[in-house]
């Protein structure tokens, strides 16, 4: 190969094995049907684009079943359109991938691999507010209250458990929790270190938020806050657990002193939570679980993952700094 390999220069992928891995999350509650990017040819000892390999080939996917993939063999540009409906039918998580093979001038090859994913929840072990105080989700049970930002005390109607064994994760290393630690998103918020799935949102109200987005609060998902110091991914070697937590309707929570979001059963939320959950939805005949989408609003707006890199990159001083 010379001097010169491929790279993902385009989309919302992050490069997970340097000049090896791309790997991005994506979030259909928020309208999301489509992921792509590109990939160039790349001086490796000035990590600059070049401009295009003589030529590029995609795939086969990993998972053809759940969408289509179609790529460009010129300018290496790619595009994965999910299918919803054979996600949601599956009633399990999905991890898609596919290979991206470029030649390159020497007539040599260079291969990456391209992984698209999705979970979100509560990790084991964090403390939910509830009236009596806090409590390890692993704790709760239906109709315990918790306590929400908006409505009070509020019943929890149905709780799900998806475990991620140490061989998912050493697959999949981008399923491990994302940690934030004590202090992180403002003084005691969260209290102590909290950890969530990568898609997990978290509520983020400051003066960046109004100031940016014209709303007091938003939520922002774990994965787009992490900063390599306050927040950062665990290493992917221990299993975990996650919890789903549905109340009547979407709601404020707070988990370590920290608001985030209650479980939101969108279409693609719905695909991620495991057979097993899924089933007992339908048994028990909640209605979104027949007709996705009838579960009712987000509390707060939710930012796209480039919106939370514009708030990520201003300096989270308070207003009254700003003003000074």
């Amino acid at each position: 190969m010379g001097w010169y390999d491929i790279e993902e220069v385009s989309g919302t992928f992050t490069d997970v094995v340097p000049l090896d891995t791309w790997q991005t999350s994506v979030t259909l509650g928020q309208g999301m049907t489509v992921v792509s990017g590109d990939f160039d040819m790349v001086d490796m000892r000035t990590n600059t684009s070049t401009g295009e390999a003589l030529s590029y080939s995609f795939g086969p996917l990993s998972n053809p079943g759940f969408g289509t993939l179609t790529g460009d063999p010129v300018t290496g540009q790619f595009t994965f359109t999910i299918d919803w409906a054979a996600v949601q039918a599956s009633g399990a998580s999905q991890t898609i991938s596919f290979i991206v093979t470029g030649t390159l001038p020497n007539g040599g090859t260079d291969q990456d691999t391209v992984i698209i994913d999705l979970l979100i929840c509560f990790a084991e072990g964090m403390r939910i507010a509830t009236p009596t105080g806090a409590r390890p989700v692993e704790a709760l049970r239906e109709g315990d209250l918790v306590l929400t930002r908006d409505h009070g005390p509020q019943p929890v109607r149905w709780i799900g458990r998806r475990k991620i064994s140490r061989e998912e994760l050493a697959a999949c290393p981008a399923l491990a929790p994302i940690r934030i630690r004590a202090g992180a998103l403002g003084p005691g918020c969260p209290e102590r270190d909290l950890r969530v799935s990568p898609n997990h949102r978290m509520l983020i109200e400051d003066w960046r938020v109004d100031y940016l987005f014209g709303h007091p609060a938003v939520l922002v998902q774990a994965k787009d806050l992490v900063d390599g110091d306050g927040v950062v991914q665990d290493p992917p070697t221990e299993e975990i657990t996650y919890y789903h937590l549905l109340l009547d309707r979407h709601e404020v929570l707070i988990a370590e002193g920290a608001p985030t979001e209650s479980f939101y059963p969108g279409p693609w939320t719905l695909s991620e939570i495991g057979s097993e959950a899924l089933g007992d939805l339908f048994r028990r005949n909640f209605t979104f679980a027949l007709a996705p989408g009838a579960f009712g609003p987000l509390a707060r707006p939710a930012l796209a993952s480039w919106e939370a890199a514009v708030l990520r990159a201003l300096p989270a001083t308070t207003a009254v700094d700003k003003a000074a």
